[in-house]
């Protein structure tokens, strides 16, 4: 298995409790069973900042994997590709031409996902 690392910051969320149950979704969908850290985003009024690990199988084309588990949440992602890795980063950053799968999503302004490298 391939270890991934998913974060999100939110906006417009004053309570803790409301970008928790975000957490919650997102954890659901992405099969990390609700092992997340909710915690406040100071860069941001009102916004905090949501982590996951979670993992890919080794069979899977990972790229094509983290593609299609990202794009069940939010699009379009910025793709930044490592090929001494074969492996990619991608960026989520909210705009006017941003897509949300569920209307609970669209507090997410920014968001990055990434394969975490076995030490």
């Amino acid at each position: 298995m391939k270890k991934f690392q998913l974060v999100f910051i939110t906006e417009n969320q004053n309570k803790k409790e409301k970008a928790t149950k975000l957490a919650e979704l997102i954890s659901e969908i992405v099969s990390c069973k609700n092992v997340f850290e909710v915690s406040e985003y100071k860069k941001l009024e009102n916004s905090f900042k949501i982590e996951m690990v979670g993992a890919i199988e080794d069979s899977d084309n990972s790229i094509e994997a983290a593609i299609k588990l990202t794009d069940k949440i939010c699009s379009p992602w910025l793709v930044t590709y490592d090929d001494e890795v074969d492996e990619i980063e991608l960026f989520f950053n909210k705009t006017k031409h941003a897509k949300f799968k569920m209307n609970e999503f669209n507090v997410l302004v920014w968001g990055n996902f990434e394969i975490l490298q076995e030490s």
